[in-house]
């Protein structure tokens, strides 16, 4: 599930929320290609960052997932919410980041237009 050693807090500025405080970053093409494939199940609190990356295939995986696309100052342009498994979801035009987590737990706290934080 972890992606390496850059885990972060996820946090929604808008709303004044910490979302996660064991968010990973997929920056390599094989972190990338691989994401949660593999994964039986989540954590609540877990999440994955990509970056440049505007679409997301749920082929081989075995749970739904909330996917999260924002554009490169990090505002919420689109929320899919418990994407199944088999599934394409595809980020807006602008999108810069894509964000992965469990089903029904970011789509609850995000909307498009929030901007949110990580560090």
């Amino acid at each position: 599930m972890s992606q390496g050693k850059y885990i972060m807090i996820l946090l929604n500025k808008t709303k004044s929320k910490k979302l996660t405080e064991n968010m990973s970053v997929a920056r390599t093409f094989f972190q990338k290609a691989k994401g949660l494939l593999g994964s039986l199940s989540i954590a609540d609190d877990y999440a994955l960052l990509f970056e440049a990356c505007s679409s997301v295939h749920m082929i081989g995986m075995v749970f739904a997932i909330d996917v999260v696309f924002l554009d490169k100052g990090k505002r919420v342009l689109k929320v899919v919410k418990a994407l199944n498994p088999f599934s394409f979801a595809f980020g807006p035009k602008r999108t810069f980041y894509t964000i992965e987590a469990k089903a029904d737990t970011l789509s609850n706290q995000i909307e498009p237009g929030d901007v949110l934080e990580w560090e």
